[in-house]
């Protein structure tokens, strides 16, 4: 009799410690799968703005730097304000330019600013770079967006990057010159009120036309390029 209850007494501890293991290797195990899954490469931005914007973030606080949330390739997205570091935004901005048919100068395409700062000032099409764009890329997509026109062969001018060069905030604008097909013409879209080819000759020494620095960079870029410019 003793022997039957010890038997039995043994077999039930026996039953609970094992439920009691496996219940906790099946918890860990999903809970590992659930962090790597949060981490794959296969989620995207889009994933994590999601998150971001409806303040219902589930991803871990991976970033050793700042203990924010990463995206798809480990990288913070956390805003400047919650990280100790303040970081200046980036913008990108076409200058176009087309040889002048009634003589040698050259048109070059500007808008005119919708939206303050500088509204209705001549300004570059262009715009700010999103999160996880290529400036070359976002350079082209502004200038579609803006004057509905596809660029193409993109080249870099200069990166400007003066604190002061606009009134909102610290901005760095990397500005490309792009080609556009000979005969199309610009659409005015998004942040521009219009979009036109103007006579760049007639525009040179009238900097209080243009937006931010943009006359600078034309003026810099012409010159150096085109000499004669520097006689006008």
């Amino acid at each position: 009799f003793f022997v039957c209850v010890f038997l039995f007494c043994c077999s039930f501890y026996l039953f609970y410690f094992c439920d009691f293991f496996l219940f906790f290797f099946f918890f860990f195990f999903f809970q590992a799968e659930d962090g790597i899954r949060d981490r794959s490469p296969s989620r995207g931005l889009g994933d994590v703005y999601k998150r971001q914007v409806h303040g219902k973030s589930n991803m871990e606080k991976n970033c050793p730097t700042c203990k924010g949330p990463v995206d798809s390739e480990g990288k913070s997205v956390v805003a400047p304000k919650a990280s100790k570091f303040y970081n200046p935004s980036l913008a990108t901005d076409a200058l176009v330019l087309r040889k002048h048919k009634a003589d040698d100068f050259h048109d070059i395409l500007l808008v005119t600013r919708k939206n303050d700062p500088f509204k209705g000032a001549l300004a570059f099409p262009g715009g700010f770079v999103n999160y996880g764009e290529d400036p070359l890329v976002g350079c082209l997509r502004e200038l579609e967006e803006e004057c509905s026109l596809q660029g193409k062969n993109p080249e870099l001018v200069t990166v400007a990057g003066n604190p002061k060069r606009d009134p909102r905030k610290h901005v760095v604008a990397i500005c490309y010159k792009v080609e556009v097909g000979e005969n199309d013409q610009p659409k005015a879209g998004d942040d521009a009120a219009t979009a036109a080819f103007y006579p760049l000759n007639e525009l040179f020494k009238k900097p209080e036309k243009f937006a931010f620095d943009h006359y600078d960079t034309i003026e810099k870029y012409m010159v150096k390029a085109y000499p004669k410019y520097a006689t006008l």
